[in-house]
This record gives C-alpha cells, structure tokens and sequence, in this order.
C-alpha cells in the first residue's frame, strides 16, 4: 500500500518537474537578449607607415571602394584585406544591411607585413 501511494506521488512530482522546467525554457533570461554574433578570420596587409597595430586592437573593416575592403584605426586606413579573403568578406558586405564591420586584431606578421583579424558577423 505504500509503494502505491509513493508512486503516484512521483508521477505528479515528475509531471509538475517537467512543466517547470519546459516554464523555465521558455521564459527569457539575460543571455537570450544579446545578439548572436559569429567570428571569423581574415589575413590583412599593412599599408601604413605610421602605424602599426598591436594584438587586441579594435578596427572597422569596410569597401569605401569597389578595388578593395580596407581595415580603419581610427578613421585612418591602415590595411586592407588580402584578395583571396576579401571576396569572401565583399559578398558579405554587399547582401547585408551593414556597410562597416567591427573586428579585432589577432595576431601580427613578425616577417612580413601583415596581420589577421577576427571580424564580427552579426547574425540577423
């Protein structure tokens, strides 16, 4: 007679346990209001002889002109992205709504001037 009584008792607790939790889910939270965002990576060469820019800077990448996609510091041209990843990051540019892309410097030629940034790709 116990084990009867215990067992209904845990088929209503697990059923009321389901509820919450699928409650819970759906419910938005502080993580489901930020933006999804996608990174990806892009060799740039260095063209400015006055600056050079350092790992973790914050650079705009942008097509002010349709030859190629330049790098902006501080609304200096400092680069631009290499031919083979600018096509890539072109098409980018023109099917979506957004003209400049935010990106991070990852890492610097120690040889050559060049340098990879990470550009952020906002999901929409």
């Amino acid at each position: 007679m116990g084990e009867a009584f215990l067992s209904a008792k845990k088929e209503r607790f697990d059923h009321d346990r389901d509820n919450a939790v699928r409650k819970e889910f759906k419910a938005g939270n502080l993580l489901s209001l930020l933006p999804d965002i996608l990174t990806d990576e892009y060799r740039c060469r260095l063209t400015s002889p006055e600056y050079k820019p350092t790992v973790g800077d914050r650079v705009v990448v942008a097509s002010l002109n349709s030859a190629r996609v330049e790098v902006l510091h501080r609304n200096v041209i400092i680069g631009h992205v290499l031919t083979h990843d600018a096509a890539k990051l072109r098409q980018l540019l023109t099917t979506s709504t957004f003209m400049m892309l935010a990106a991070e410097v990852r890492s610097i030629g120690k040889l050559t001037p060049t340098f990879v940034i990470a550009v952020e790709i906002p999901v929409e």
